[in-house]
């Protein structure tokens, strides 16, 4: 009886999101009817992998308008050096008469050689170079796999050259911090997009190719890639440690990314979808052998919102 009752609670919840997306306008449609302005920008606030963009739109009309932005719209950033970005998680809300809203718009970029979106970065309507993004998006939308490292590194393998004789050794290094069930999910519909056969190991796992990093949450090794099973990396020739304390009034999602100077993710180091409201130390250190920019930046993340950035540079 319970399992019946909780299969038509799930059979309602999936109704309900198929309806409102049917019903609602497509945002694109309502600014071309003239029942909506839109001006989208990037967000200061975030990362290019979570949220990396804001709209700011109107209801131009004296009725409610019940507007959706679909999983895999795409966006066009001007000036042309920063990333374009690709919608992951679709955006359902309904504008009252003459209302402002200013939202925030989660998706992946497509573009790892440029800068990062930022507050001064413009964006207008565009289309995907790859119907694969689109494809990948609309699955990361209905697998609930929104604002994951893995899910922004399998946007950037899909925007690879098909003739890329590296795409199986690639998806290999698609594997994140939260949780092997989800970079597993995501590793196997890029197979499965691509046709590519994963290369397993003898107990059928995929075999990841990890470097050299470490990290400790209140004293504790979380994350370790490296093949020496130590604290130090012995034998490098170079090696670098930082580390800092968090503490929040709430429990809330935390994330810890490294990020080069043009603020694109270099790996995520820490993710908890629920962390304790309570004082954290962190430590990491990084082979600088294998990562050879002079800075990096870790940023604290809270939430999808960047609530703290340090640099750490080499000398």
């Amino acid at each position: 009886m319970k399992k019946n009752v909780l299969f038509i609670l799930i059979f309602l919840f999936f109704s309900q999101i198929i309806f409102a997306q049917t019903n609602n306008l497509n945002l694109f449609d309502a600014i071309k009817q003239n029942k909506a302005k839109a001006i989208f920008g990037g967000n200061d606030k975030s990362v290019h992998y979570i949220k990396p963009m804001t709209m700011e739109i109107q209801n131009l009309g004296m009725v409610d308008l019940p507007i959706v932005l679909p999983a895999g719209s795409y966006f066009v950033s001007e000036p042309a050096e920063y990333q374009d970005i690709l919608v992951t998680k679709t955006l359902l809300f309904t504008l009252k008469p003459s209302e402002k809203k200013t939202l925030e718009i989660s998706g992946n970029c497509t573009e790892p050689s440029n800068r990062a979106p930022n507050g001064k970065t413009s964006y207008v309507v565009g289309k995907s170079p790859k119907d694969e993004l689109v494809d990948f998006a609309k699955f990361i939308d209905k697998e609930q796999l929104w604002e994951l490292s893995e899910t922004q590194s399998a946007v950037w393998f899909l925007c690879k050259d098909d003739k890329d004789k590296q795409m199986n050794a690639d998806i290999r290094q698609i594997y994140g911090y939260s949780g092997e069930e989800k970079g597993r999910k995501i590793r196997n519909q890029l197979a499965k997009i691509k046709n590519i056969t994963l290369d397993l190991d003898k107990n059928g796992e995929i075999v990841l190719e990890r470097r050299k990093y470490q990290i400790l949450i209140d004293g504790k090794v979380t994350q370790q890639y490296t093949q020496v099973k130590t604290e130090t990396y012995k034998g490098s020739n170079c090696e670098m440690w930082g580390g800092g304390m968090y503490s929040y009034h709430k429990p809330c999602k935390m994330q810890i990314g490294m990020f080069n100077e043009k603020g694109v993710l270099v790996r995520e180091i820490y993710y908890n979808e629920k962390e304790t409201a309570t004082p954290h130390t962190v430590k990491y250190a990084y082979d600088c052998d294998a990562y050879t920019d002079n800075v990096y930046y870790f940023k604290y993340i809270q939430d999808g919102i960047v609530v703290k950035s340090i640099a750490l540079k080499k000398g």
